[in-house]
């Protein structure tokens, strides 16, 4: 999701909470979901399914090489099929050829051709669900977080996956700031989000941001993560005022150029969901990372973050 996207959001939505808004976002999201794959499912032409099937190889192929070896004297001596089945599949568009794919898995599972399962699929919106994209995997969370955080402190907001402000950060337990380099133990996860405050000196508070609704083995992995991130990050500070790239981002930001001695950082954690209500506490309790124990960094939902801002302990 484009962050003005989850700004329009936010805007449409007045005065709530961003507790209050997670349910209604998630919902909104499967159901437009829902309509695309309905209409990728209608868009799906014979030229689609015969390339396709064709890419996939077995009997069609074989049969059609066999007829063009034939076709064209070439006695058998040269085997057509593979090169055909290659281009055959360069040719399938990747939203068509995804949802084939998909819709072949579950047809295959339930025993039915793959024609009876699209037909019944682009009549069934219950069918058609099941092949459509994961609502909670196409970078919702971050975009809203940073969106709510900007609209309601009224502070520039930087979503570091995406390509106008990317930016990835990371940590040691050394204390190393990893830039722009590939994920490895044992750095952190990257950054997700950076807020730019302007005060006294220009402070930027870069975030990992998660999202959790209920509990499990994922959700656990996701706070382990964070407390990392967390512990790792608060090293960082103390080995680095300075963060250049970061610096340069937030420059951006504020359409300023900001020196060194005017800029800080500090790392948080912004986790939102009933699953991390308790998060705060039992991180700083972790025994695993002494950099944790009574951390002042902040640590806690999307709306308590917008309250940190507001209060004096800010800059």
């Amino acid at each position: 999701m484009k962050l003005e996207d989850a700004k329009d959001f936010i805007r449409r939505n007045p005065g709530a909470a961003m507790a209050d808004l997670w349910g209604d976002l998630l919902r909104d999201s499967w159901a437009e979901g829902l309509l695309e794959v309905q209409s990728a499912l209608e868009d799906i032409t014979i030229d689609d399914l015969a390339l396709w099937t064709l890419a996939q190889g077995g009997p069609a192929l074989e049969k059609l090489s066999q007829g063009l070896e034939k076709k064209g004297g070439l006695g058998g001596k040269t085997e057509l099929a593979p090169t055909l089945g290659k281009v055959a599949g360069a040719c399938v568009a990747k939203e068509p050829g995804s949802l084939l794919d998909k819709i072949s898995s579950i047809a295959s599972d339930r025993n039915l051709s793959l024609l009876d399962f699209l037909t019944e699929a682009r009549a069934s919106a219950n069918l058609a669900s099941l092949v459509q994209k994961n609502a909670t995997k196409q970078g919702l969370y971050e975009p809203i977080a940073g969106a709510f955080i900007a609209e309601r402190a009224m502070v520039p907001v930087l979503v570091l996956a995406h390509a106008d402000t990317k930016l990835s950060l990371r940590f040691s337990p050394a204390g190393e700031v990893g830039v722009n380099q590939k994920a490895a133990d044992p750095f952190s996860k990257d950054a997700d989000l950076a807020i730019v405050v302007a005060g006294e000196k220009v402070k930027v508070f870069l975030i990992s941001h998660k999202y959790a609704r209920v509990g499990g083995g994922h959700q656990m992995n996701q706070r382990g993560d964070a407390a990392k991130f967390l512990a790792y990050g608060t090293v960082a500070k103390r080995e680095h005022s300075d963060i250049p790239s970061l610096r340069e981002l937030a420059s951006k930001a504020l359409h300023r150029d900001i020196q060194t001695e005017a800029f800080e950082w500090e790392p948080g954690l912004v986790l939102d969901g009933e699953f991390f209500e308790n998060a705060p506490d039992i991180i700083r309790a972790e025994k695993s990372y002494p950099a944790l124990q009574g951390t002042s960094c902040f640590i806690g939902n999307s709306d308590a973050f917008v309250a940190h801002l507001a209060g004096p302990a800010t800059n």
